[in-house]
């Protein structure tokens, strides 16, 4: 059987917030058009301020989605979801955890809702004796905590976090989570992401799983959503060539967002630019030129703020030949290690700020 699994949905109002439930009915038209029955929303399915779901259950009895059956698990922004929140019977809030078979041939599924007050380890604790190694797949929301390290501001702390030994402990054949929005996959633990970008700091295509419940394997699958985001920096010089430079970075910006054609129009990217130039004119018209199928964040044009004009080409050499020295070296990572870009922004300012 597959089961579509998406999280991180944040639903408010239609009125307030369309694109989200914009993203929601590009999800179901697409299980509509496979012919699959069930939808699984790994948390987070609401805003922490919303109480009213009734345009949500509305869309749930909608004739074309009513075969589709809602899985919800609730994550930290709607722990108090339960059964009774919902009057739909193609609704199931998992609001305690549950084991659950789909079919006799579908490996069993944990769906574990999230819990302040717990580790995921210590919350399926209590299930272990049901747990076969590699034959059971677990859906929660939290964070897995040998992954993905980036700190989010709007949430700090640590969120019900699964660790390394809690999934070599029971070996789970794949693991799917909610609560981080930018999509993720390494070994068996996988994150949708949000389906659809809140806003500039949500970038690139989004996505949802589709998970085969007999194997296990996981396929992702793009979200038609109205708005793509991008959120780019780059450190120009005074080089020689420097208009082939600048082409040469900013043709590689683009392809690495790797969008189809048609999706050109959808993005919506902030553009900031730093560093030194001898023409800042020449250089605003070489970004218009290769950016011009895109649409800039927020006034509709790059940020050259930060760009300074200098014609020092002692200056400029010394700095070409630190850039190619930060780029080849071997680099260090984690929290609070500035990246390549941004050390050898340091850089800069000590070559040009005397």
């Amino acid at each position: 059987m597959i089961v579509a699994v998406t999280a991180d949905l944040h639903l408010t109002t239609r009125e307030t917030n369309p694109e989200r439930y914009d993203a929601l009915e590009n999800i179901l038209e697409q299980l509509v058009r496979e012919k699959l029955g069930a939808l699984v929303i790994a948390g987070d399915l609401f805003d922490e301020e919303c109480r009213n779901y009734s345009q949500f259950e509305a869309l749930c009895r909608d004739p074309k989605f009513r075969h589709i059956h809602f899985h919800i698990v609730p994550g930290n922004h709607d722990p108090h979801l339960t059964a009774r929140s919902f009057a739909a019977d193609n609704i199931t809030v998992y609001s305690e955890p549950e084991f659950k078979q789909f079919d006799l041939m579908s490996l069993p599924i944990l769906f574990l809702p999230y819990r302040a007050d717990q580790t995921m380890g210590e919350a399926f604790a209590p299930f272990n004796d049901a747990m076969i190694r590699g034959g059971w797949i677990l859906i929660s929301h939290g964070e897995w905590v040998e992954g993905m390290r980036e700190p989010n501001p709007l949430e700090p702390g640590v969120y019900m976090p699964l660790t390394r030994t809690d999934v070599e402990s029971t070996q789970p054949a794949r693991v799917i989570l909610g609560h981080v929005h930018k999509s993720y996959d390494r070994g068996n633990v996988h994150y949708p992401g949000s389906p659809c970008g809140f806003d500039i700091t949500e970038t690139g295509r989004r996505r949802f799983l589709l998970l085969d419940t007999d194997t296990g394997v996981v396929k992702a699958r793009r979200v038609g959503t109205g708005v793509i985001y991008f959120d780019e920096w780059m450190v120009v010089l005074p080089f020689e060539k420097e208009d082939e430079f600048i082409r040469a970075k900013l043709t590689g910006m683009i392809e690495s967002w790797k969008l189809d054609e048609a999706e050109f129009p959808r993005v919506l990217c902030r553009l900031k630019l730093s560093g030194y130039t001898t023409d800042k004119k020449r250089l605003m018209k070489t970004v218009r030129e290769i950016c011009r199928a895109i649409r800039f964040y927020p006034e509709g044009e790059p940020d050259l703020s930060d760009v300074f004009v200098s014609e020092d080409k002692d200056r400029a050499e010394l700095a070409e030949r630190v850039q190619k020295l930060i780029f080849e070296m071997d680099w260090p990572s984690g929290l609070g290690v500035p990246n390549r870009e941004a050390a050898f922004h340091y850089a800069l300012d000590t070559i040009y700020n005397e």
